[in-house]
This record gives C-alpha cells, sequence and structure tokens, in this order.
C-alpha cells in the first residue's frame, strides 16, 4: 500500500511539473505571437527557466528510473542525478523569481 501511495505521489508530482512547462511553453508563444517588447533579461530568465525546468524533470525521470532498479548503469548513479536535480531545481526558482517579479500575467494563464 505505501509503495502505491508513493508512486501516486510522484506521478502527481510529475504531472502538476509537466502542467507548469506547458504553461510556461504557452506564454513564451504568446509572447512571441503578439510580438510584446519585454526585457532581453526578463525573456533570458524566460528561457532559462523552461531549460531548467525541463533538464529537471528530465534528471527527476532518471532518479525514479534509479530508484525502482529500472535504470542500472555504473556512469550515471543516482547521487549524480539527485545533484542535478537539486542544481536545476534552484536555477529554475532563481530564474522563476525574476520572470514573476515584474509580470503578474503568469499567473493568469
Amino acid at each position: 500500500m505505501k509503495i502505491l501511495l508513493s508512486y501516486f505521489i510522484i506521478l502527481i508530482l510529475f504531472g502538476t511539473l509537466l502542467i507548469f512547462l506547458t504553461k510556461r511553453i504557452k506564454y513564451l508563444s504568446l509572447i512571441k505571437k503578439k510580438g510584446v517588447l519585454h526585457s532581453k533579461k526578463f525573456v533570458f530568465n524566460l528561457y532559462l527557466s523552461i531549460i531548467a525546468l525541463i533538464v529537471f524533470v528530465t534528471s527527476f525521470i532518471v532518479n525514479i528510473l534509479f530508484y525502482t532498479r529500472i535504470l542500472q548503469t555504473e556512469i550515471v548513479t543516482g547521487n549524480t542525478a539527485s545533484i542535478s536535480c537539486f542544481v536545476f531545481l534552484l536555477i529554475f526558482l532563481i530564474s522563476n523569481r525574476q520572470v514573476t517579479k515584474n509580470n503578474h500575467i503568469l499567473f493568469e494563464l
């Protein structure tokens, strides 16, 4: 029962991250389509947050595959995947703070 609950929590977290990622990409395409002028720093932070979230989700999946022993390799270990999750989550949070600090449209999407 505990194992089933842990997989359910992982699926909810993964789904939430994917929804957040699609909202970011939709917002970026909306900016490009309407031709709204933003500062280069804002667009850079938006791109950085999207890339960091994609890499975080990828390393999160790799970490889960190590945990379930589906992926067994000597080159990349679970510790490396955990460190990359932490680093890219930190990059995402910092860039996300810079994006949402001056723009409130993200919360309306």
